[in-house]
């Protein structure tokens, strides 16, 4: 699933922990050597996108794992806001 993909290809505990925002570009051809590259920058905005998706796919699927994996966009989030850091 696309959850699983941002699991896998996103999640950071660097910091504060959270969610990255993905890649950048595309796959590497001929003329784009260097192919993608991964973004380790974090928002807010990625994090409650996150936050949201995962806990909708509980609701739908009623699979633990999507209780718990919000809980690293949450923590990232909460200390942004209480502390004003970038995650």
């Amino acid at each position: 699933t696309l959850g699983e993909w941002i699991e896998e290809n996103c999640k950071d505990i660097r910091g504060t922990g959270g969610y990255t925002g993905g890649y950048r570009g595309w796959e590497k051809t001929a003329n784009n050597p260097q192919g993608q590259t991964k973004i380790l920058s974090k928002s807010t905005e990625h994090n409650i996108n996150v936050y949201v998706a995962f806990s909708r796919l509980y609701k739908l699927t009623g699979d633990k794992k999507w209780k718990e994996r919000p809980l690293l966009s949450q923590c990232g989030m909460k200390k942004k806001a209480t502390f004003g850091q970038a995650l």
